[in-house]
């Protein structure tokens, strides 16, 4: 993938089960993992050598990811290479995990879930996950600052995490209003965490001229941003330092983290020819912790979870043909889509408007209940989906 890492919006499959249900078989069938809600994020994040896929082309969005494999992904994520020696009884050199337990001993933040045994094969949980990437991330509330119904099952260790994360929306709760922190998270579920929460990295030296809305993480040297807005935060990540990012005339609406050492104290300095001060951070060791995180947005189970998009505003009281829920806005490489959902009948069923324009779609699956098309760059849209005299409006912002 290119140095661009932009926010996507994942696309959503028609099925029986929700995010967290592995009842949906995708093993060797790709044409149907291509209609999951998370392939587009997780292929995104396959190129961009963060995740990786198996053997046989498929990606099992559906299967339950290991603490094993997860830090593999912060750490491939963010850049981490330095080490610390292997402290974990259970872990040997034997393990194909075992560099990528130094890096997390390096980066402190696997103390959150673990203490004398890794477990590294243990299927990690909702809460651990999101702790981890709250912890890296430096996102907390303190007190009781989210909604979930079981907030009180959450293990009170990680819930100032949990509830930062939640505070930015990088996860979501279920539909009836749970968080379900004991409940496991798949592969699509980790990618899409990953993916709310970095809206770009910068791989490769170079000077940027961006205005990004959300975080970004810098892991190449001889970054320069110029005339850039972030409205989020900088992570200057791998064993980068300060002096390796430059920003001249860029405003940063939020901070500016060094993750060289997670668990040292960054003292306030300013970035080289920049107009922005780096804040002061304070890492604690932390041991014995536990995290959760997944994010709802799959297809299986529609009953039991709710999907609640970032940043998607979708104005309708009554769906006729659409499901207003799952149809959005997606950015697949930099190129907008327009992805509607049907609840009934196919795309030759309706003729479809775009700000009252007639527009061709394109099936994704081959039944015709998902199906998409091109888009100009725009911020909002108008959509009308009609037959005969009977119409739906939904009115959707990215």
């Amino acid at each position: 993938m290119k140095s661009n890492f932009k926010k996507s919006i994942t696309v959503l499959s028609i099925g029986s089960t929700l995010l967290f249900s592995s009842n949906f078989v995708y093993a060797n069938n790709l044409e149907l993992e291509k209609s999951h809600w998370g392939y587009f994020t997780m292929e995104k994040l396959v190129k961009d050598e963060i995740l990786k896929g198996y053997e046989d082309g498929s990606l099992k969005p559906e299967k339950n990811i290991t603490r094993a494999e997860f830090i593999t992904i912060i750490n491939n994520t963010f850049n981490f290479k330095d080490k610390d020696e292997n402290i974990f009884k259970d872990v040997t050199k034997d393990n194909w995990y075992l560099n990528e337990v130094e890096k997390a001993l390096n980066k402190d933040y696997i103390n959150l879930i673990t203490a004398e045994n890794f477990q590294g094969d243990k299927d990690i949980t909702r809460e651990e996950a999101t702790s981890i990437i709250g912890y890296i991330l430096d996102e907390k509330e303190n007190g009781n600052k989210n909604n979930f119904k079981d907030d009180e099952n959450i293990n009170k260790k990680y819930k100032e995490y949990i509830n930062g994360i939640a505070s930015k929306k990088y996860i979501n709760g279920y539909e009836d209003n749970t968080f379900k922190p004991s409940g496991k998270i798949t592969r699509a579920e980790a990618a899409t965490i990953i993916d709310r929460a970095i809206a770009k990295r910068y791989k490769e030296s170079g000077t940027y001229n961006d205005n990004i809305d959300g975080n970004i993480v810098v892991i190449s040297k001889g970054v320069s941003l110029e005339n850039s807005k972030i409205s989020g935060n900088i992570y200057v990540a791998g064993e980068l330092d300060k002096e390796d990012l430059k920003l001249i005339n860029t405003k940063v609406d939020g901070k500016i983290n060094i993750l060289k050492k997670i668990k040292n104290v960054v003292n306030e300095n300013k970035l080289s020819k920049s107009e922005n001060t780096i804040k002061s951070k304070t890492r604690k060791k932390s041991k014995n912790s536990s995290v959760k995180d997944t994010e709802n947005n799959n297809i299986n189970n529609y009953k039991d979870e709710e999907i609640k998009e970032k940043d998607l505003d979708k104005e309708i009281k009554e769906n006729k043909f659409i499901n207003s829920k799952k149809t959005q806005i997606i950015d697949v490489e930099g190129v907008l889509y327009l992805v509607i959902v049907l609840d009934k009948g196919s795309m030759e069923d309706y003729n479809f408007y775009i700000d009252n324009n007639e527009v061709k779609m394109t099936k994704v699956n081959s039944s015709g209940k998902i199906i998409k098309t091109e888009l100009k760059d725009r911020k909002s849209l108008n959509l009308k989906v009609s037959k005969d005299l009977d119409e739906e409006n939904i009115k959707i912002h990215f």
